[in-house]
């Protein structure tokens, strides 16, 4: 599964506020409470999350770092209840249906041992997910609305294009892998796949196709299409590792790796298929890619001037304390 289910961007803004005062609301957003149940409630959901994916922000034993986190936990919800009123105010209705599919498709791909994995994994629970999912969906959504007169001109993407142009260039690769795990193969096991290495190197050197010697040599499952990885890739997006993809970008069309190219998966002989490095065969990807930036800043920018522009009293956040003059 190469992308890991992750609670979007949006809802990760940061919303400072602090008042003093206390009862049973943790804070009230533009006349809307969230009451100090709800705070402790995803307080707790929040701590399972924490420690069910490994990840590691303090001592829980330490006041000051529960002090901490109750105020964090406090301002995504805050934040999220400023973002769902957003919600309602454009139309915009938050649906399990997509989400449910999603794990549907997750179920058949799985099995349900590995599908629970995958969940603990990322720190979620079915309806943790779907309940993330669904609201990401909305605010997807929302985005577009709020960012819809957001444009890109053809002298942006170029300027763009120039200054960035090695991160940008865009590949289609092939390439033969001699499979091993190279962190803990013997010094024996290790010849071994080299002498496949140097096979392999022969006869590509000798003017075999390099579709014909992957049919044969290779351990990779793209083997039976020539060693043909298909889909393009370039610097910043890329399904492959990051050794591969230097690599890989590094040849001139037309060329293949001379040495081993050595992942966590074995030796790999690359061959660059297809190298677009034109502005004019790319100024579609640049421009879009530009167009999402710009997106997001705006929309970035509405969420604060939504947080300046509300009515928020937060019962829980205090005020760090002044250095006293001596």
């Amino acid at each position: 599964m190469k992308n890991k289910i992750v609670i979007s961007f949006l809802l990760m803004l940061v919303l400072f506020v602090t008042a003093c005062s206390a009862g049973e609301e943790a804070a009230v957003v533009n006349g809307e409470a969230i009451s100090m149940e709800d705070l402790e409630t995803e307080l707790v959901s929040f701590q399972e999350s924490i420690a069910s994916s490994g990840i590691s922000l303090g001592n829980p034993e330490d006041e000051e770092y529960q002090r901490i986190l109750k105020e964090e936990v406090l301002n995504i919800m805050i934040r999220k209840t400023l973002l769902r009123q957003e919600l309602e105010a454009n139309g915009i209705e938050i649906s399990d249906e997509s989400a449910i599919e999603y794990l549907d498709s997750m179920k058949a791909l799985y099995s349900d041992e590995q599908y629970e994995a995958i969940l603990a994994m990322n720190g979620v629970d079915e309806e943790t997910f779907i309940e993330d999912f669904s609201f990401n969906e909305a605010l997807t959504s929302l985005r577009e609305i709020i960012t819809a007169e957001v444009t890109v001109s053809d002298d942006e993407g170029r300027e763009y294009f120039e200054a960035n142009e090695s991160s940008l260039v865009k590949g289609i690769a092939s390439h033969i892998l001699i499979q091993f795990n190279p962190a803990e193969a013997t010094d024996e096991i290790k010849g071994q796949m080299q002498d496949r290495f140097d096979e392999a190197m022969a006869r590509l050197d000798a003017g075999e196709e390099f579709a014909t010697v992957a049919i044969e040599l290779s351990d990779d499952g793209s083997a039976a299409n020539g060693g043909k990885l298909g889909d393009s890739f370039t610097m910043l997006n890329s399904p492959f590792v990051d050794v591969f993809t230097v690599a890989a970008l590094g040849l001139e069309e037309g060329e293949y790796t001379k040495e081993p190219v050595e992942s966590q998966f074995g030796y790999h002989i690359i061959r660059l298929d297809e190298k677009i490095e034109d502005y004019e065969s790319l100024r579609a990807d640049v421009v879009l890619m530009l167009a999402e930036n710009k997106k997001d800043e705006v929309f970035a920018e509405h969420v604060m001037q939504l947080s300046e522009k509300a009515e928020i009293e937060n019962f829980v956040a205090v005020d760090e304390p002044e250095d006293e003059e001596a």
